[in-house]
């Protein structure tokens, strides 16, 4: 039965030579490593997703020599003295890589979620196994590589109570920074919400409404598809009415200004494509009333924002790897 490696941390030298070392005769015929020199030359034979951020035979074979120091794989035409085929598939949320020579295999499993961060354990398991026959060799690792901050783009639906007369609802597009290891996102966007009408004793007004937000959302808890993310934004836009039957203008628009605080359920459907769900409240910081003159001189309100507006989204994210 193929044994299982788990890769959690690309660079883990100890747990990763022990998978090597340990199974000198796994990987590596008996016969073969009889006659093997330190300067031998290998074949390598790759195989791995085209459609995601799996590394290419060409970046791995680098890897392994710039590890060594040394020129490791054959060129076209050149004889050599070790074959390892080497594929690697998705298992679930999981990459896995099969490293086979002869009749033997062993696998490495990623506990990540991306391709790429399968190349370094690779790399590292080859390198130790081309090089077992060499009574002393050193190792050239690189620094830890560190996943660079990505954009994510999303569209949706907002729905609130209150922003404007009774429930209305808003379209949300929002262009986001993820952090390395996605522990934070920072996300501006842009709220549009669709017009509504009120009518009080035979006049009235149609309000509609315009902001941009600023969130900051850290993950405090997350899965291999899932993510649970606090977030706390600040919005600024206008509230803006326009006069139905009235007999004296409203003032036509307001300043809109908000905080607020959300709970964002994220799940990674098939990447780089996945859903998201936020609920929470924006607290007004401003709060002017709507109204209208009516007969001597009366004033009738007609709308005012409340002092909590219960909020959710609904949205469909894409976050390249």
């Amino acid at each position: 039965m193929p044994s299982a490696t788990a890769c959690s941390q690309p660079f883990r030298l100890a747990a990763l030579a022990a998978f090597a070392l340990a199974a000198p005769h796994g990987l590596v015929d008996g016969t073969a490593e009889a006659q093997a020199t330190a300067q031998r030359l290998a074949r390598l034979s790759w195989s791995a997703p085209g459609d995601g951020d799996c590394p290419s035979q060409d970046a791995i074979e680098r890897a392994v020599e710039s590890h060594l120091g040394r020129r490791v794989f054959a060129r076209s035409g050149a004889q050599t003295e070790l074959r390892v085929d080497t594929r690697v598939v998705r298992e679930g949320e999981r990459f896995v890589a099969v490293l086979r020579t002869g009749d033997r295999e062993r696998r490495l499993v990623s506990a990540a979620d991306h391709c790429a961060a399968i190349a370094g354990p690779v790399a590292l398991v080859l390198s130790l196994l081309v090089d077992l026959p060499a009574q002393r060799s050193t190792l050239r690792l690189p620094p830890p590589a560190r996943r660079p901050w990505r954009l994510q783009a999303s569209a949706g639906v907002a729905g609130a109570r209150g922003l404007l007369p009774g429930f209305s609802l808003a379209g949300t597009l929002a262009a986001a920074l993820l952090s390395p290891g996605d522990l934070l996102l920072i996300e501006p966007s842009v709220w549009l919400w669709a017009p509504r009408e009120r009518h009080e004793d035979g006049s009235g007004a149609r309000w509609s409404a315009w902001s941009g937000a600023l969130a900051v959302c850290p993950r405090f808890w997350s899965t291999a598809a899932l993510a649970l993310r606090a977030c706390g934004d600040a919005q600024v836009g206008s509230l803006q009415a326009s006069g139905l039957m009235l007999e004296a203008p409203l003032q036509p628009a307001r300043l809109w200004l908000a905080a607020g605080a959300r709970l964002r359920l994220e799940l990674q459907l098939a990447p780089p494509v996945g859903l998201r769900a936020e609920a929470g409240a924006e607290f007004p910081l401003l709060r002017d009333a709507f109204h209208y003159e009516g007969r001597g001189g009366s004033k009738v309100q007609l709308h005012r924002v409340p002092a909590l507006l219960p909020l959710a989204v609904f949205a469909i994210f894409v976050r390249p790897s």
